[in-house]
């Protein structure tokens, strides 16, 4: 599926549907963009996909001075998952077993990938408890923290910085960092596998057609 999004950001309106197209694979892609005028190419500022790297690399060959980023859906993703494989390794390191009920750990894996706003007072209190549980969940709680702030960083007005692996040992860093008027400038994931990204709102150049969206069933 090809979206532009360029009236999604600019707020002048929905998204369009540009194309369906079967496969999911860097000649898919390439080839629908070879298939494109050299105007239209031209006009692509933004790439925003999933962490899957063909479309990556089909990007930059079709439209190399367009800029490859990660869409906020599937960023915020990799860090949900990021988190539940650090809650399980810890619960498998302090407990012997999987997650079972009356673990402390088990107990927290909904709340945890719940945005903390959105907590009751009794799920805070669950996620406290669980925390100062044992030593070792302070990677878990690290790791919590994480998600947190990168979900809060689509909101925030000023520049925050996290550090990477500060506690936690499952790959997950992020940068963000802001622009003088404000917009999420990157949003950088440190990942196996998965290239660093920026967020698709640096925009230099927002005229129609300026990002293009590419999102393929797994």
């Amino acid at each position: 599926m090809l979206v532009d999004l360029t009236p999604v950001v600019d707020g002048t309106g929905p998204a369009r549907l540009l194309d369906m197209v079967p496969g999911r694979s860097a000649k898919v892609l390439t080839d629908w963009l070879a298939a494109r005028d050299q105007v239209f190419r031209d006009r692509i500022k933004v790439v925003t996909m999933d962490g899957f790297a063909g479309y990556d690399s089909a990007a930059a060959k079709a439209v190399p001075a367009a800029r490859t980023v990660m869409d906020p859906f599937h960023v915020v993703h990799l860090a949900a998952d990021k988190l539940t494989v650090c809650r399980q390794r810890v619960q498998q390191y302090t407990t012997g077993h999987r997650g079972r009920s009356g673990d402390p750990l088990y107990a927290i894996r909904r709340a945890l990938l719940t945005r903390e706003e959105l907590l009751t007072d009794k799920q805070k209190a669950r996620l406290w408890k669980a925390f100062v549980a044992h030593d070792a969940h302070a990677a878990v709680e690290v790791t919590y923290r994480l998600c947190q702030g990168l979900i809060n960083a689509y909101d925030l007005s000023w520049t925050s910085l996290v550090p990477r692996g500060d506690g936690c040992e499952d790959g997950l860093g992020v940068v963000v960092e802001r622009g003088a008027s404000g917009e999420l400038v990157s949003v950088d994931v440190d990942d196996d596998g998965v290239d660093p990204a920026q967020c698709p709102h640096d925009l230099l150049d927002r005229r129609p057609g300026a990002i293009l969206q590419v999102a393929g069933d797994r």
